[in-house]
C-alpha cells in the first residue's frame, strides 16, 4: 500500500513521485460529456513541512507523463490544462465517441 502522505523520502524506497491528485468528477445530462479534473497535489512532507500543496504548473507538466505511460497530451482525445482558483489541472473528458473516426482517435 502506498501512503498518500510520503515522509522521510519514503517515495524513493517505493519508487513513488512525490505527487497525490484530487479528483474532481462532473457529470452532466443529455448530450453534453462530463469530465474528470485532476489536481495533482505535492505531498513531500520533508520539504513541505507536512502541509500537502497543489502543484505548480511545472510540477503538473513533469507529472503528466508518468500518469499516461509517457503519452503526449496531444495524444489524448479532449484532455485541455488549465488553472483556476485551486491550481493547476488536467481534463479529461468522459463519454462514449460519436462515430468509427472518433473511436479509433481514442485509441
Amino acid at each position: 500500500m502506498r501512503s498518500l502522505f510520503l515522509s522521510g523520502g519514503r517515495h524513493a524506497l517505493y519508487g513513488a513521485t512525490p505527487f497525490s491528485l484530487i479528483a474532481r468528477l462532473t457529470l452532466m445530462r443529455g448530450e453534453a460529456v462530463g469530465s474528470l479534473r485532476l489536481y495533482p497535489i505535492h505531498t513531500r512532507n520533508e520539504t513541505n513541512d507536512f502541509q500537502p500543496r497543489f502543484a505548480t504548473r511545472q510540477e503538473r507538466d513533469r507529472l503528466m507523463p508518468l500518469l499516461y505511460g509517457g503519452r503526449r497530451l496531444q495524444d489524448l482525445p479532449g484532455a485541455v490544462t488549465g488553472v483556476d482558483g485551486f491550481g493547476p489541472y488536467l481534463d479529461l473528458p468522459l463519454g462514449l465517441p460519436r462515430d468509427e473516426e472518433e473511436a479509433q482517435a481514442a485509441q
